[in-house]
């Protein structure tokens, strides 16, 4: 029901232009659109209107980023930004050093530089030998709840992500697997009861999943650029997830992308950043630049809603804590955007806290987690390690 309603605006609509500029390594485009339809009728301005109820209310499909259904009958502008650049990031031995010499905050305060850390703890989590990623989260928008359960689990083998979400008037459920072999099974499901009925596996490749959900659910993995265009919004080519494959390749456009967040944190895509100690450890605060750092969670949200346009995100905020070493502990995203239909224009906000784990086998805190086959319909075993005052 979904994607015919979406249908029945796009035989309305009318795409009129893409203008873009790149460079080498981040790429910036306006994308504006002019939609005209035809003379319509007392009953079908009526039909279409339920219609843009129930399409408002699909937008709230959220998954690991969250979805938004955006499209309009008016003229629009986009941003497309594919960024690559994470700035200068600390090394352990200088954040010693600053720790010592108890000018960690100073330093990371001044300057709009506290985002790095944030970095470095990315860049660390990555590295590690099995990481277990757990959300929960809510997406508001015309007085409907969204809830939202997920989860990314990277093995040395496999990465398995999994999102369940639902609220009074849609659900879905939907499990990916990567087995490290260049190419995803995903299954797109309405529910979770759907995966014991031998659903639907679509098989398909870094590339194309990179394209359609901005990055893979992996740690560290690396790519080429390519020219932007329409079809392919994300400028990123899969390389290799192998470090001295990377370091052998002589592309001129190489470089590594982080995918512990689908938010891109850099020079470019940071508005401000601070740093503060706590009991544990670190706080760190991020506004993210709308358009900018958001973008790939727009491309993520354009697909899951088979939406025409990117939705525009009018502010992200990040929290995340950090313990004395720098290690991720969890991190709360406070984003705002608009689901714009036709003429309704629905302000949505998702808010959605994220636990870390790491460990060097498949037990995180006395918990064994393993990967589910497609028919397990039990309780991913990670959920234990959910805190107590979310559950």
């Amino acid at each position: 029901m979904f994607h015919s309603l979406i249908g029945l605006y796009l035989k309305l609509m009318k795409n009129k232009g893409i203008h873009e500029t790149d460079s080498s390594t981040e790429q910036v485009s306006e994308i504006k659109e002019t939609k005209q339809g035809p003379f319509m009728s007392k009953a079908t301005k009526h039909t279409i209107m339920m219609s843009v109820i129930f399409g408002v209310s699909f937008a709230l499909i959220g998954g690991f980023g969250g979805y938004a259904l955006y499209t309009t009958l008016h003229p629009k502008t986009a941003v497309v930004y594919n960024a690559s650049n994470y700035g200068t990031i600390p090394t352990k031995n200088e954040l010693d050093t600053y720790i010592s010499k108890n000018t960690l905050l100073d330093t990371f305060n001044t300057d709009n530089k506290a985002y790095s850390l944030l970095n470095y703890a990315l860049f660390k989590q990555a590295a590690e030998k099995y990481t277990l990623t757990i959300s929960k989260g809510t997406v508001l928008s015309s007085g409907i709840t969204q809830t939202i359960e997920s989860t990314v689990y990277n093995t040395p083998d496999e990465t398995f992500s999994q999102n369940i979400s639902s609220s009074s008037i849609v659900s879905t459920a939907n499990r990916t697997y990567d087995r490290h072999d260049q190419k995803l099974d995903t299954y797109d499901c309405k529910k979770k009861e759907d995966w014991a009925n031998n659903p639907t596996c679509k098989n398909v490749t870094y590339d194309s999943y990179i394209q359609s959900n901005g990055k893979l659910n992996r740690g560290n993995y690396y790519c080429t650029s390519s020219t932007y265009s329409s079809d392919c919004p994300i400028t990123d080519r899969y390389l290799t997830n192998d470090q001295s494959v990377y370091e052998a390749s002589t592309e001129k456009s190489k470089h590594v992308v982080n995918a512990v967040m689908i938010y891109d944190i850099g020079p470019k895509t940071v508005t401000s950043s601070s740093v503060s100690k706590t009991k544990s450890g670190y706080e760190i605060k991020v506004e993210v630049t709308p358009d900018k750092g958001t973008f790939k969670s727009s491309v993520q949200m354009k697909t899951t809603g088979g939406l025409a346009s990117y939705p525009k995100f009018s502010s992200s905020n990040l929290t995340i804590q950090v313990d004395e070493e720098f290690n991720l502990i969890s991190h709360t995203a406070v984003d705002e955007y608009t689901a714009v239909i036709g003429p309704i224009n629905s302000p949505a906000t998702q808010n959605f806290t994220s636990y870390y784990f790491r460990s060097d086998t498949d037990t995180f805190n006395d918990v064994k987690v393993t990967i589910p086959e497609i028919s397990d319909i039990s309780d991913f075993k990670g959920y234990q390690l959910f805190p107590s005052s979310t559950k």
